[in-house]
């Protein structure tokens, strides 16, 4: 397997099955990647700057949606669009801790 500059290792993946997609991070240019089913080696969709911080999680939390945590607290709940291969964010919590789970952060701050 060849790896190249810029490009995410495998603990960098969520794979979101029921939606044909995985979703990427962990790039050198900050981006996060989404891939198709069909074409797992090329990027369908390239979100940039999703956040100022470094990405330290990412969670499915709902059948089209992920939480995003990053390393100045923040955690950033998306909305993922299949069909464009795109994600928009839906809102942004404080609390996150790169020790803890998203969904247990999630639990704490909104449980």
């Amino acid at each position: 397997m060849l790896t190249f500059p810029g490009s995410a290792s495998p603990r960098d993946y969520l794979i979101m099955p029921k939606l044909g997609l995985s979703i990427s991070s962990g790039h050198l240019d900050g981006s996060v990647r989404i891939f198709g089913s069909h074409d797992a080696g090329r990027a369908a969709g390239v979100t940039e700057q999703m956040t100022a911080a470094r990405i330290t999680c990412m969670q499915q939390a709902g059948p089209d949606s992920i939480v995003v945590g990053s390393s100045d607290g923040l955690l950033g709940l998306w909305k993922v669009n299949a069909s464009k291969a795109e994600l928009s964010l839906s809102s942004t919590l404080r609390a996150h801790s790169a020790c803890e789970s998203p969904r247990r952060t999630i639990a704490k701050c909104c449980g």
